[in-house]
């Protein structure tokens, strides 16, 4: 979460659920990474060996904005030492060499234990923004995808090299306009076509024909005659 009246603005723009990923790297050691933290300048890096629980506390430049997040570490920690952060391009990337790590402390639980009566819970599946662009380009043809768009009203128009989607929210409440600039003019704009996929994405299809072709530079030393 992020607190501070003045922070509202930055709140607004950023996901409610920052994301956290750990990797592995080729020597072993872990690491930890902290996303949309590109407005903080103060950080305070905590390791719980015990727990072994990973907690960082950022500020602004001001101190008036700050967010706390947390992260399970993937492995038991010895020499809490070693453990270094870093601050890259907005991320907070937390290492843990193989040298400081340990045996885990606290095992994880099995997700069933005999005896359990589970309840079943109903599963929401969040859907992708709407107006969400996905590019594919496959046998010769470049796929443009649109996601939560309703096909009614929709407008595809082409100016030049550029491609504009124009339409509503699926739920026919919010404008959408978007657009996409093609590599090379188009040459024979009949030939794209625009459908509504089964799972309900507008799939704009730009055949490599369409365009025109592109003009490789001829690079090659000219002889000078005396």
């Amino acid at each position: 979460m992020f607190f501070g009246l003045e922070g509202l603005a930055d709140l607004l723009g950023r996901s409610m659920t920052p994301t956290v990923h750990i990797e592995q790297g080729a020597n072993k050691e872990y690491m930890i990474c902290f996303h949309e933290l590109e407005s903080f300048e103060h950080f305070n890096v905590d390791v719980d060996t015990e727990a072994e629980l990973l907690r960082i506390h950022a500020q602004n430049a001001d101190r008036t904005l700050y967010t706390d997040r947390a992260s399970k570490l993937p492995c038991g920690v010895n020499r809490p030492e070693l453990i270094t952060a870093q601050k890259v391009n907005g991320r907070v990337v937390v290492t843990v060499p193989f040298e400081a790590q340990g045996p885990k402390k606290v095992l994880d639980q099995p997700a069933l234990i005999a005896g359990d009566k589970p309840k079943a819970l109903k599963v929401h599946v969040t859907p992708a923004p709407a107006g969400r662009f996905e590019i594919k380009h496959e046998n010769g043809v470049l796929h443009l995808f649109v996601n939560g768009l309703s096909a009614k009203d929709l407008v595809v128009e082409l100016d030049g090299k550029v491609l504009k989607i124009a339409g509503k929210t699926a739920e026919g409440d919010f404008p959408i306009v978007r657009h996409c600039k093609l590599r090379r003019r188009v040459l024979s704009p009949s030939t794209i076509t625009a459908k509504v996929e089964p799972d309900g994405k507008i799939c704009i299809s730009v055949p490599d024909s369409a365009l025109e072709h592109e003009h490789k530079l001829i690079k090659e030393s000219i002889k000078v005659e005396h």
